[in-house]
């Protein structure tokens, strides 16, 4: 298989198994009896069918994202070596592969640590997804401008990169924003932790409204960086251009 139709593959691979078991935890989490609006999308790891949901979908989604993350490096550096452009860019490419393994990794790992068993540990993992896949979208960006500015084709594939990569920092932003509001230095994390062992309980509690609109902005960061690696599809074309 040519090194372009892997790359696709990867992308199509990651992005319809990502939306897909997203989806289906969400479904799943509703027919429960829970409140549609909204789950953090870990909540959906606290109960069947939803734990093993999230579970096969977190490990199988981070070791996809691997797989399009070097899928992606290595055409990149072919490219950037038959172009000269450098060692500089060459490192680059390598750095802006780093955050998004960070994110890939942490993904694989969150899928077997739900956070009322250990919630620091699953914050961990969490925050390594947001921000890696946020750094990666940025840098990512940044070399998709090095490679294809003047393109015909490049103001098309950039403006919807910025804009899908403006959705996801917004979204980080204002999900922090949100939650930062109730998950104040007092909050009793053992009581709400406690509260997960009924799950009509929790998931229909309506307690902290504002965790609603955060987990709203949490799906929206995850949809916004899926969104993101859609938008390299594009960059296949010009790719194997450049390499014919």
């Amino acid at each position: 298989m040519e090194s372009s139709e892997r790359f696709r593959l990867s992308i199509n691979c990651l992005t319809y198994f990502s939306f897909g078991w997203l989806i289906l935890g969400w479904l799943t989490w509703v027919t429960n009896g829970c409140k549609a609006i909204m789950p953090f999308i870990s909540d959906i790891d606290l109960y069947q069918p939803g734990d093993t949901i999230f579970t096969v979908g977190a490990m199988g989604s981070g070791i996809l994202a691997a797989w399009f993350l070097f899928e992606l490096h290595a055409l990149r550096h072919k490219m950037i070596v038959k172009k000269s452009y450098g060692a500089f860019w060459v490192v680059f490419n390598y750095v802006a592969l780093v955050p998004g393994i960070v994110a890939a990794v942490s993904c694989f790992r969150i899928g077997n640590a739900p956070w009322n068993v250990d919630f620091i540990e699953h914050g961990s993992y969490a925050t390594d997804i947001f921000y890696g896949g946020i750094y990666w979208g940025i840098l990512s960006t940044i070399l998709t401008i090095k490679l294809f500015k003047g393109h015909e084709s490049f103001l098309k594939i950039i403006s919807i990169r910025v804009f899908t990569a403006s959705v996801a920092v917004i979204s980080l932003w204002q999900m922090i924003a949100t939650v930062a509001v109730v998950w104040v230095e007092d909050f009793d994390w053992d009581t709400w932790k406690e509260l997960t062992n009924n799950m009509q309980d929790f998931c229909t509690n309506n307690t902290y409204p504002l965790l609603n609109e955060g987990a709203l902005w949490e799906w929206t960061l995850i949809g916004a960086i899926l969104a993101t690696v859609l938008t390299f599809k594009p960059e296949i074309k010009l790719l194997v251009s450049e390499e014919e």
